[in-house]
C-alpha cells in the first residue's frame, strides 16, 4: 500500500509558491497520490434551511476559494516537469505535433506518476518506449526523489 496526501483546499489559500512547497512536500515524502475534493457549490449556511443545522461551522462554504482540481493537477504536473528539467538537465521548447510522431522517444511527467515514457501518439508506435534518455530521466528522477525522502 502506498500512502497519500489531501490536498489542503482551505488552508493553503491561492499563494502559487504556497500550492508548490505543498506539492515538493509530497513528493520529497514519497507519496504516491494526491487527493484534491471537487465541488459545484459551496452551502449557504446562512438560509433558513433545517439541513444546514447539520452542516459544520469548519467546513467551507460559498465564500470560501476553492481550487478547482483539473487546474490544480495541471499546475502540479508543471511543478513536476521543472523538477525533471532541473535534476535530469534538457530544455523545454515548443514542438508541432507532427515532430511528435517522428520523435524516437517521448515521456510524460507527472506529480504521482514521475516520468512515464510514451508509447504511441494517435496510434503512430514510437520506436522506443522507454527510451535512453527516457530511461535515464527515470532513473534521475526516481534516485533523486528517494535521496530526498523523509523517511
Amino acid at each position: 500500500m502506498r500512502a497519500g496526501a489531501v490536498f489542503p483546499q482551505l488552508e493553503i489559500g491561492t499563494d502559487a509558491g504556497a500550492i508548490r512547497a505543498f506539492a515538493e512536500a509530497v513528493e520529497e515524502l514519497g507519496l504516491a497520490h494526491v487527493l484534491a475534493y471537487d465541488h459545484v457549490l459551496g452551502a449557504d449556511v446562512a438560509r433558513d434551511d433545517p439541513r444546514m443545522a447539520r452542516w459544520p461551522a469548519s467546513h467551507y462554504t460559498h465564500r470560501d476559494a476553492f481550487h478547482e482540481p483539473l487546474v490544480l493537477f495541471a499546475y502540479l504536473a508543471g511543478v513536476t516537469r521543472a523538477l525533471v528539467l532541473e535534476w535530469c538537465g534538457g530544455e523545454e521548447e515548443d514542438l508541432a505535433l507532427d515532430d511528435l510522431y517522428r520523435a524516437d522517444e517521448a515521456f510524460l511527467t507527472s506529480t504521482t506518476r514521475d516520468v512515464q515514457p510514451i508509447r504511441a501518439v494517435d496510434g503512430t508506435v514510437l520506436p522506443a518506449a522507454p527510451g535512453p534518455v527516457t530511461a535515464k530521466a527515470m532513473e534521475a528522477f526516481a534516485a533523486r526523489s528517494a535521496e530526498l525522502m523523509d523517511p
